[in-house]
């Protein structure tokens, strides 16, 4: 049967797929796995009978629904395969108890690239819900909010409250330059930190910055221009946040920093080319 079929017809049903997946090969299972839409059965199914490619192409694909089981045994696999756990980490519907443990389990520099990548936003809240992009800001001068954040910090009223203010008062050009000064990384890398999709990152540099949960989540819940948190996307927050330590946040900046440098430095050649 041809890949093309098993990734888009509408006319075999979930039994059949289930029937293809037990008495067929690897490739007619990479194939399934690539389906718009798939079951928490038919996951179960693939994980069970499939090898590490199935397990990442079903990681990637956004349409995918796994029950807790299959979650664990992804989790379980990722130990193994840093591919795929940069994959699970960018996952939007990932519980967050196994957030937590695939945050532990990862290495640093996994750990580092799936917290510092964009991951999908959602345009709407239902079940169906599809993930979008982030429309890019308008260039924001900082230099009178650096200079203010700076005069605090002297002063020694930068601090956790003040932060939390700025958060609630939508204050959000003294959000990032606090963050920068706090966390010691360029006002560049911090900026596109507010954008929805950068969430985790966000949460990096709050840690980073010695900052508290409860001013993390007025930031999180004030960020102009994007949509209320999820309570999933809270809980999915609060792990990643509890899980980092000071010193493994601080590092994840930095990390973070220097990929946004790097690829800056390589658009900028490829422009000259």
């Amino acid at each position: 049967m041809a890949a093309p079929v098993l990734r888009n017809s509408n006319r075999l049903s979930e039994a059949d797929l289930v029937e293809i997946v037990k008495t067929r090969s690897q490739q007619h299972l990479l194939a399934i796995s690539g389906r718009n839409t798939l079951s928490e059965t038919l996951t179960d199914a693939l994980m069970r009978l499939g090898d590490v490619n199935v397990s990442n192409a079903l990681a990637r694909n956004a349409g995918a629904r796994f029950s807790e089981c299959g979650y664990a045994t992804l989790v379980g696999r990722a130990e193994r395969d840093e591919s795929l756990a940069e994959k699970l980490g960018l996952r939007l519907d990932i519980p967050a108890n196994l957030l937590r443990e695939l945050l532990t389990k990862a290495t640093d520099i996994v750990r580092a690239r799936f917290l510092t990548a964009p991951r999908p936003v959602v345009q709407a809240r239902g079940t169906n819900a599809k993930p979008i992009s982030a429309a890019p800001r308008k260039k924001i001068d900082y230099t009178q909010a650096q200079a203010e954040v700076l005069a605090l910090n002297r002063s020694g009223k930068l601090n956790d409250s003040t932060v939390n203010r700025f958060a609630v008062r939508s204050e959000y050009v003294h959000v990032v330059a606090a963050l920068s000064l706090l966390s010691e990384v360029k006002i560049e890398a911090i900026e596109p930190l507010i954008e929805p999709e950068r969430l985790y990152g966000l949460i990096v540099a709050c840690r980073a910055s010695r900052l508290s949960w409860s001013t993390m989540t007025m930031i999180i819940r004030n960020r102009p221009g994007c949509a209320p948190p999820t309570q999933r996307e809270l809980d999915q927050a609060h792990e990643v946040f509890d899980t980092l330590l000071l010193s493994v946040a601080q590092w994840t900046a930095r990390f973070g920093a220097d990929r946004m440098a790097a690829k800056k430095i390589d658009c900028a050649a490829a422009a000259r080319q």
